[in-house]
């Protein structure tokens, strides 16, 4: 499982976080993803909430190369090589196998997004959520 020691400075570059920040924002995500019929017992759920987590870290204007930054970077932190984007996918997948079409249809359209396109958009309500509070 990945760890929670990584968020992003003003330069990109990633540095360690507190504890307690990083617990309120892993349960942040948690939720989000709950919502969205991901469920927990899949090796892509924790790939894509620390993916998340780190992508919410990254300035606003920064984009983050995927394959050359946020995918080995998720590599390294699972042990597990070129599996990312296959376990990601796949969780993404049975989700919009067993999401109400209703639900799925707030976030997306009828089909289910590719990796980065979830990334980003949880990324990005994360980012407004924390805004908020």
């Amino acid at each position: 499982m990945g760890n929670n020691r990584f968020e992003t400075n003003g330069t990109g570059r990633l540095k360690p976080n507190s504890a307690r920040r990083a617990h309120d924002v892993q349960r942040q995500i948690g939720e989000m993803m709950l919502k969205l019929g991901m469920t927990p017992h899949t090796d892509g759920y924790a790939m894509l909430c620390d993916g998340t987590r780190l992508l919410a870290g990254v300035d606003r204007g920064r984009y983050v190369h995927m394959y050359t930054e946020l995918y080995p970077l998720l590599e390294e932190n699972f042990g597990r090589s070129d599996k990312v984007l296959y376990a990601m996918r796949d969780t993404i997948r049975l989700a919009w196998q067993r999401n109400d079409e209703a639900r799925a249809e707030l976030y997306f359209d009828d089909t289910p997004p590719c990796n980065a396109e979830l990334l980003y958009m949880l990324a990005e309500h994360l980012k407004t959520a924390c805004a908020k509070g």
